[in-house]
């Protein structure tokens, strides 16, 4: 299993730095994205379109995250987009999320995003960006290896990840594919996550 930290400062990508277990391929590279100067607005820089087809899944995790972010910057969440596994279009087509929604998830993503970690695994492909254990209102996204790329997995999120009434998040069930991402961390009886 590979661990890829990516620390984005403030609104800034600077960059990400992979960290391998023993068995790590040494071919292996990290992600280091181009330098910009504003997040959001330089990188990526996708037009809004009224089908959603500039928002396409990245060759990493964190390049589908950064469209993610540029889709809800647009305001372009509940469009069939790309970057979404087929069973998320069908939950977002099932019930929107209200342009406040979307709105707030941003905020709230660039407030907290340089803080995030990439688990990857290899066999079957999966990725988790996860937040500290400390950040109890920052639920983690799962991502799935398509055939064009990284896509997000919103429906797995649905599913496996809930949220209490004061937004503290909390696995459903422990027993899921994504798990490999919460090694270090324990659960208590009813899902949530503690050091």
């Amino acid at each position: 299993m590979r661990f890829i930290a990516c620390l984005m400062l403030s609104l800034l990508l600077a960059g990400c730095q992979q960290q391998g277990d023993a068995g790590a391929n040494a071919a292996d590279k990290p992600f280091v994205p181009p330098p910009v100067t504003s997040f959001g607005h330089d990188y990526p820089d996708i037009p809004r379109s009224a089908d959603g087809s500039a928002y396409r899944p990245g060759k990493m995790p964190m390049e589908t995250m950064l469209v993610y972010l540029e889709a809800l910057r647009n305001g372009s969440k509940n469009l069939p987009l790309a970057l979404y596994t087929a069973s998320s279009k069908a939950m977002l087509a099932a019930a929107p999320a209200t342009p406040a929604a979307q709105a707030a998830e941003l905020q709230d993503l660039r407030r907290k995003v340089s803080s995030a970690l990439y688990y990857l695994q290899d066999q079957p492909p999966l990725a988790v960006l996860r937040f500290p254990v400390d950040e109890r209102r920052s639920a983690p996204y799962l991502f799935r290896a398509g055939k064009n790329g990284w896509q997000l997995d919103l429906a797995a999120m649905a599913d496996l990840i809930a949220i209490d009434p004061d937004g503290r998040w909390h696995l459903r069930r422990t027993d899921n594919e994504f798990m490999f991402a919460f090694t270090g961390l324990q659960f208590d009886k009813d899902g949530y996550p503690h050091r």
